[in-house]
């Protein structure tokens, strides 16, 4: 699975493990790496 090609022609989904997953790849390459979340519901 591509996981950057889930969720609907209205938005992309990222799972928390995916995310995660992601982020430590950036830190394996001794990128220096900040995440700012932001969560709006409605």
């Amino acid at each position: 699975m591509n996981i950057l090609n889930i969720g609907s022609e209205n938005g992309q989904y990222l799972h928390d493990l995916e995310l995660a997953y992601l982020l430590q790849q950036m830190v394996n390459k001794n990128l220096e790496v900040s995440v700012i979340l932001d969560c709006c519901h409605y």
